[in-house]
């Protein structure tokens, strides 16, 4: 009976775990999930995988820094990585490390004869992983390679909130910082806002284009890197004191749009490991340069978006008014009516002139029964109406 093989995969979503669990749980193959993370990791010393598959949502370096973990811990292992990004650059980033790439969206065919090919490579094929493990990229060439990935992914987002939210996350993992906000210029207001969250936990924050060094930096165009931010001419502490976060050091670039014009600011606070250098601010800088014409894009979309809603709410509430003027108007017609029908009703003119009628004529008579008819008719109809109008009143 043939051994059952091992599989340690790395999973980004729960989703992403359904699919590898039915997709690779058959015959003799049997599938182990891991997070990314030290627990993760120490796994691979718990028990001895055939195979490790990692998934990357995200074009991020520490993803890069992981897989080169797994590599270090497990080098006789082949890894297979999933990903949509980094298939132009996986030969720079990975070729010492990884096995395979498996480009998304694959097939079921497509994992299998991957994940095959990986527990049953040939001598051919596994001298030529230890040709490319001699290979290894340079921290230069993952930036590099990572700014490629980050422009081709930030102009396929059309959600300004994903998009502070990508520039945010990929500026944190690429420059080893605490913080990092995108500030977007409000021209109408001339007022720089920054929105941190999402759904009911979105937080907005706003303040004038002259306070503060995003405000300087906006205001003139030029970066700002500062290793002592408290003692900065501009540097608004405020923000600090009411969040409880202490500034150590900051680097501030403008986002500029083709015309040369400032739609934004990128801040990051506080570098892990030293003080941020020349090279963060250029880097930084490349990371401005490609997110703010989708920035400047995105954000006139949500303008739009915004007016034609607003639009929506001002043709309801006219429509709800004139309806509701309509219904008064309507409603004091009826009223007024009523009134009359009242004053109508409440007259004997034609009890009157019934009873003189009926004075001229012998008594138990043919005619008799005629204009008793009459009143009968008469009240039934004054009933009818009365009902209808008090129905009109009552909608």
């Amino acid at each position: 009976m043939e051994k059952t093989k091992d599989i340690l995969v790395f999973p980004e979503t729960r989703e992403s775990k359904k699919i590898f669990d039915s997709f690779i749980s058959q015959g003799d193959l049997f599938i182990h999930f891991a997070e990314k993370n030290e627990s993760g990791l120490k796994k691979l010393s718990e028990q001895n995988y055939d195979l490790i598959i990692v998934e990357i949502n995200k074009p991020l370096i520490s993803e890069i820094s992981f897989i080169e973990s797994l590599h270090s811990l497990e080098k006789d292992k082949p890894i297979v990585i999933v990903s949509e990004y980094f298939n132009d650059t996986k030969d720079i980033l990975f070729g010492h490390s990884a096995y395979n790439y498996l480009s998304k969206p694959f097939t079921i065919d497509k994992l299998s004869d991957t994940v095959k090919e990986a527990l049953y490579e040939t001598k051919a094929l596994k001298e030529l992983h230890e040709e490319q493990a001699k290979i290894r990229a340079s921290y230069e060439n993952k930036k590099l390679s990572i700014l490629y990935e980050i422009s081709k992914n930030l102009h396929t987002i059309n959600d300004i909130d994903k998009l502070i939210n990508t520039m945010v996350d990929l500026a944190k993992d690429t420059l080893s910082a605490e913080r990092a906000t995108v500030f977007v210029l409000d021209k109408s207001t001339h007022e720089l806002w920054s929105r941190t969250g999402t759904g009911i936990n979105r937080c907005e924050l706003r303040f004038h284009k002259s306070k503060g060094i995003a405000g300087k930096v906006a205001a003139t165009g030029e970066a700002i890197i500062t290793s002592d931010p408290y003692s900065h001419p501009e540097f608004n502490k405020t923000f600090d004191q009411l969040s409880g976060f202490k500034t150590r050091n900051l680097l501030s670039v403008p986002m500029m749009n083709l015309k040369g014009k400032v739609v934004g600011v990128f801040q990051v606070l506080n570098k892990i490991d030293g003080e941020f250098t020349e090279q963060d601010m250029s880097f930084l800088k490349a990371i401005a340069s490609n997110a703010s014409i989708t920035l400047e894009n995105v954000t006139l979309q949500e303008e739009k978006i915004n007016k034609i809603e607003e639009m929506h709410l001002l043709y309801d509430e006219l429509k709800n008014t004139q309806k509701d003027t309509i219904l008064k108007t309507k409603q004091k017609t009826v009223e007024k009516i009523i009134d009359l029908f009242n004053e109508a009703k409440n007259s004997r003119a034609m009890k009157i002139a019934l009873t003189k009628a009926k004075n001229l004529i012998e008594p138990d008579s043919e005619i008799d029964s005629q204009i008793n008819k009459i009143g009968e008719v008469h009240d039934r109809m004054l009933n009818i109406i009365e009902d209808y109008l008090n129905k009109m009143i009552n909608k």
